[in-house]
């Protein structure tokens, strides 16, 4: 690939107690054809009789490393943050892997296709990895506008955050990641990006490797994940009313058409009809989704069932 410009890209690995894979992370960060970076480590508390800071510390002045109290990744992320001095930032988890081409082909996406990098978010794809690289889902491709972003970022698993460009402006006016969630924090953050006002420019390159733990999917993560979102709906339906954002909140009320989030969706189709913003024919179409999801949710629940998680 041609390097198309030299900023300075900070990559940010917040780490607890990640001496199994921290040195495969900071060794593909090291390895970057992208020459013009900083590695940041944040060790987060980590409490593993000083394993995880032994592995750091090895790299000498070939990266940065810091200490902190646990506070979790977005605190992590934060002070990382704060002690950034690149243009531009990228996150690295200490469990994953970036291809060698990882940030050459994201700054090279900003200038290949002329885009405004101070209204832009580029994200790359991935693949999934348990112990060997698996196919990903189909990617998308071309530059969408900050209310198409919100719409498949709300509704989609669609971005992974270490395949993410940022410039450092973003983070600016404390527009941190929010350190009240622990499972949805970048959901959240992308989410509030395109709400913002940010585009997002998405394209197929398959740049970053995904570790796959068998504890992503218990049942306590999960509820958690579920309660979390459930907050942030309910946050989110107050701002759409208070603005009376319909095109907005409607996507909303497609996002809750799931039994997880069926008292949300009872509170928003109300207000919907009570505003006469919602048609016969969407509400015999939202009708027909909201069968196919909970059929979905109860195969899902035997299919866990039968699992064991």
């Amino acid at each position: 690939m041609e390097n198309k410009f030299d900023k300075l890209v900070s990559i940010i690995i917040p780490v607890y107690n990640g001496s199994n894979y921290l040195k495969e992370a900071i060794d593909s960060a090291l390895n970057q054809t992208y020459k013009n970076i900083e590695i940041i480590v944040i060790n987060d508390g980590s409490t593993d009789n000083g394993e995880t800071e032994k592995i750091a510390l090895s790299y000498g002045d070939k990266i940065r490393y810091y200490y902190k109290e646990n506070g979790g990744v977005s605190s992590a992320l934060n002070y990382g943050i704060s002690v950034m001095k690149g243009e531009y930032f990228s996150w690295l988890s200490h469990d994953d892997i970036y291809d060698k081409d990882k940030i050459l082909s994201n700054v090279n996406v900003i200038r290949d296709n002329n885009l405004d990098d101070n209204t832009i978010v580029v994200s790359s794809y991935y693949r999934l990895v348990n112990g060997n690289k698996v196919p990903a889902k189909n990617p998308l491709h071309g530059l969408y506008n900050s209310f198409e972003a919100y719409k498949l970022i709300l509704n989609n698993d669609i971005i992974n955050g270490l395949a993410i460009l940022l410039p450092k402006k973003v983070f600016e006016n404390n527009n941190l990641f929010n350190t009240k969630y622990i499972y949805i924090q970048d959901k959240m953050f992308w989410l509030g990006l395109a709400l913002q006002g940010y585009n997002y420019y998405f394209y197929p390159d398959m740049i970053v490797y995904s570790r796959i733990h068998k504890e992503q999917v218990s049942v306590k993560k999960r509820n958690m994940y579920l309660k979390e979102m459930n907050n942030f709906v309910e946050s989110l339906y107050e701002i759409f009313i208070q603005s009376n954002d319909i095109l907005k909140l409607k996507e909303l009320y497609i996002f809750t058409l799931k039994k997880e989030y069926a008292d949300k969706n009872r509170k928003i189709k109300k207000y919907l009809i009570n505003n006469k913003s919602l048609t016969f024919r969407e509400n015999f179409r939202f009708s027909l989704l909201k069968i196919k999801n909970y059929a979905i949710y109860y195969l899902k629940k035997i299919y866990h069932m039968i699992k064991g998680y």
